[in-house]
């Protein structure tokens, strides 16, 4: 008898474990499901470019290139960019992209880095070059804002009290209040660049 009610005990359990195991497989999958409904098909036209959400991401085709990024151009207008460094960045064919490499930011700066220099140059005849203000120990050239000249100007991007794009000369000083915000700023920089947006 005890065995008979161990049996249905266990065979109870395991029901139990299998419908809940079950409610979560379903849930997560709604879930999913629900996300991708809710994101899919959301698209945005942009100065004639159309921006359409695709999964986690959004894409557009740009000078006949399909381009990914994190966020749509309407939800980085807040950045401004003076039109005299919306020009400079959009008209030189090189410019360096630099930051500290102990920067609290360092490893977001170096996906925007990664980014600029590896996606820009596919779209465009442009070619960014990824540096540091203190280069010991790394391969990457040494480049601060001494070294900016009107035909080849420095992105210097670093951590702040503020976010914000501001230029002097032939630097650009990007300040980033979180490594959020150095990503927008990113994709910001390349919508400028690109002539899609002009600050």
């Amino acid at each position: 008898m005890r065995d008979s009610d161990e049996r249905r005990e266990k065979r109870k359990r395991t029901i139990i474990g299998v419908i809940i195991a079950a409610v979560m497989i379903l849930s997560t999958f709604g879930f999913v499901l629900n996300y991708a409904g809710d994101n899919a098909g959301h698209s945005e036209e942009y100065k004639g470019i159309k921006f359409e959400q695709s999964g986690n991401t959004v894409v557009a085709k740009i000078n006949g290139k399909l381009m990914s990024f994190n966020y749509f151009p309407s939800q980085l207008e807040y950045i401004n960019v003076s039109s005299k460094t919306a020009s400079l960045l959009s008209s030189t064919p090189t410019f360096f992209v630099t930051s500290d490499p102990q920067d609290v930011f360092a490893e977001s700066i170096d996906m925007v880095s990664l980014y600029l220099t590896t996606a820009l140059p596919e779209v465009k005849d442009v070619y960014p070059v990824a540096a540091f203000t203190n280069s010991t120990g790394f391969v990457r050239p040494e480049i601060s804002c001494l070294n900016a000249t009107d035909n080849v100007p420095v992105v210097h991007i670093f951590r702040s009290n503020t976010t914000s794009i501001s230029g002097e000369g032939g630097c650009i000083s990007v300040a980033a209040q979180s490594a959020q915000d150095v990503l927008r700023i990113g994709e910001k920089l390349t919508l400028v660049i690109l002539g899609v947006t002009d600050g």
